[in-house]
C-alpha cells in the first residue's frame, strides 16, 4: 500500500489485498509469498496427514513456482482494503472494501 505522500503515488496503489484463512488447524507457508496460487487439494503430503479431516477442515496448498505450502482450514477469504493503521487481526469488526474470493462461495 502506498501513500499519498509517497513519490510515485497513485490510486491503483493505495491498497492492501489481505488473504485471510480461518479456523486453521496446521500452516506451513513463508510470511511473504510472489506469483501465487491457492487451490484446495485431495494430494496431502504424508507429513500434514494427521491434521487432515478434523473438524471439518480443507487441505489448501499455495503453489508459487515449483514451492508447494499448505494450510489445513476451514475456508478463507482475500479481501481489498484501504485500512491505514488497523487489520482484522486486532480488529475483527472491520470490513473489506471488496471480497476478492470467499472460498464459501
Amino acid at each position: 500500500m502506498m501513500f499519498p505522500d509517497q513519490e510515485n503515488y497513485s490510486e491503483d496503489k493505495s491498497f492492501n489485498i489481505d488473504i485471510e484463512f480461518f479456523d486453521v488447524s496446521y500452516i506451513d507457508i513463508p510470511d511473504r509469498l510472489c506469483d501465487f496460487t491457492i487451490t484446495e487439494t485431495i494430494d496431502i503430503p504424508e507429513k500434514i496427514q494427521e491434521y487432515n479431516g478434523k473438524f471439518n477442515r480443507k487441505t489448501f496448498k499455495i503453489q508459487s513456482g515449483k514451492t508447494k505450502h499448505y494450510i489445513i482450514a476451514s475456508g478463507y477469504i482475500i479481501g481489498k482494503n484501504t485500512w491505514l493503521n488497523e487489520d482484522r487481526a486486532i480488529n475483527i469488526l472491520l470490513q473489506y472494501d471488496e471480497i476478492i474470493t470467499d472460498s464459501n462461495l
